[in-house]
């Protein structure tokens, strides 16, 4: 059995045989590594689309309640129960008052005016 292991060419054979072993676990750890990515990108994905899943649910059963049914009624088809008034507001009125909101000056440039003794508009 010494006699084996002192020659040169079983010595050589050995370790060719190794380092082939060596890098074949390798290439195989490198493998499982990005089949383990992909099983956690489509994880995250199937969790996801469950999230949305519920959303939609969640929408769903509201929109078939009575409140969103009798909502729609009354907003979209201006419909009234029997004693009630409805009153409707032009959008040109909310569309004047987002006007005015926007040209007002915000808190910040009023004190830096006053700050800087300048005109207040």
């Amino acid at each position: 059995m010494m006699n084996f292991f002192q020659r040169t060419p079983s010595i050589l054979f050995i370790t060719l045989i190794t380092i082939l072993f060596i890098f074949s676990l390798r290439r195989t750890a490198s493998k499982s590594i990005v089949s383990q990515e992909n099983v956690e990108v489509l994880e995250h994905t199937l969790q996801d689309i469950t999230t949305k899943i519920e959303i939609e649910k969640k929408e769903l059963e509201y929109t078939s309640s009575e409140f969103a049914k009798e909502g729609i009624l009354r907003n979209e088809l201006l419909l009234q129960k029997p004693g009630e008034y409805i009153l409707q507001i032009p959008l040109e009125e909310k569309e004047i008052e987002k006007q005015k909101l926007s040209q007002e000056k915000t808190p910040w440039e009023t004190w830096k005016n006053l700050l800087l003794n300048k005109k207040v508009n």
